[in-house]
């Protein structure tokens, strides 16, 4: 029962992570660094996203003795998409006419956050 349970936690926990995919560490130039990440879903927000790369940028720094300092931070919240039926009519110069039916789907954009940050 309790490694069904912790399973389950687990589960849980992986699905509402903040950060689904990220760039990795990338050098910038100057000692500078930049870390991007995008949401695993349309629930996540820019800030959590943010949360979790400044937590990797800190560890970064740590396993090189030194202290993260944060130069930019930019977030972007989720959008859910839409959906929408298009039903009805035309016609053309030519004379001719038929019927338009059809869907149309915009999707939605995962939350994302990018920080730039080097170390001291």
């Amino acid at each position: 029962m309790k490694i069904v349970m912790f399973c389950g936690v687990a589960l849980v926990a992986s699905l509402l992570s903040a950060c689904a995919t990220n760039s990795g560490v990338l050098p910038i130039g100057g000692g500078n660094y930049e870390l991007t990440g995008t949401g695993a879903t349309a629930f996540n927000s820019g800030v959590g996203v943010k949360g979790d790369l400044l937590k990797q940028a800190n560890s970064y720094c740590s396993k090189l003795g030194k202290s993260m300092v944060l130069g930019q931070a930019e977030t972007e919240n989720a959008h859910m998409g839409s959906f929408a039926n298009v039903n009805g009519s035309s016609s053309n110069r030519a004379g001719g006419s038929g019927s338009i039916n059809g869907s149309y789907i915009h999707p939605g954009t995962k939350a994302s956050a990018d920080i730039i940050f080097h170390c001291e």
